[in-house]
């Protein structure tokens, strides 16, 4: 289940993993503290290398409605990085934190994007990508 990780949105992620589900919520501007959170977790993790010294990536090409959007997910399980969020804890089963890097292109107009995720997916589960 995707959800947008908004207040009470801890209790619903517990619920979701009790009914024995996974979740993955979008973190928004809305969140700024967590995503700073997140944020400054990813800049750890890719000035030291990720975890085992690289971070392994998916990405997808959708083309329709004239623009052409590529999407590359870059999930990061480093377990001491994902502790060192403040909240962790209270995030039942978080396993992973997912980097999206879109590109969304539009005629000569690109504009690139990039969203967080928190997931209680491992990082090398095959519909990580599908669902981010």
């Amino acid at each position: 289940m995707t959800l947008a990780a908004l207040g009470g949105q801890r209790d619903r992620a517990a619920q979701i993993v009790d009914q024995d589900g996974d979740y993955v919520l979008a973190l928004t501007g809305h969140q700024t503290p967590l995503l700073e959170d997140v944020q400054a977790v990813w800049d750890g993790a890719e000035h030291g290398g990720g975890p085992g010294g690289r971070l392994d990536t998916a990405q997808t090409v959708t083309n329709g409605h004239g623009r052409i959007e590529t999407r590359t997910w870059t999930p990061l399980a480093d377990p001491t990085g994902l502790s060192r969020l403040p909240d962790f804890k209270q995030w039942k089963n978080l396993r992973t934190l997912i980097r999206i890097q879109a590109r969304r292109q539009v005629g000569d107009q690109t504009r690139p994007e990039t969203r967080y995720s928190l997931s209680s997916l491992a990082a090398d589960s095959p519909p990580l990508a599908q669902v981010a």
